[in-house]
């Protein structure tokens, strides 16, 4: 909340997210109405997660996956 009351959306990165701490945490600032930008390896179970956001499927562990 903004110090006028207004409420504040930010972007998100969120890196990781099919897994369980990623998918809880997109789902926690989906809720508060965040931007969110879901990145994952499996880009199968990226298009199945029930949160708003652009999604990209992308290996991070290595360049080779970018």
């Amino acid at each position: 909340m903004a110090a006028d009351g207004r409420a504040v959306s930010r972007s998100v990165l969120v890196a990781g997210a099919t897994g369980g701490l990623g998918s809880a945490i997109a789902a926690l600032l989906a809720e508060r109405g965040d931007r969110l930008t879901l990145v994952a390896r499996d880009e199968d179970r990226l298009a199945a997660l029930p949160v708003d956001g652009y999604r990209v499927g992308l290996d991070l562990r290595s360049p080779d996956g970018c």
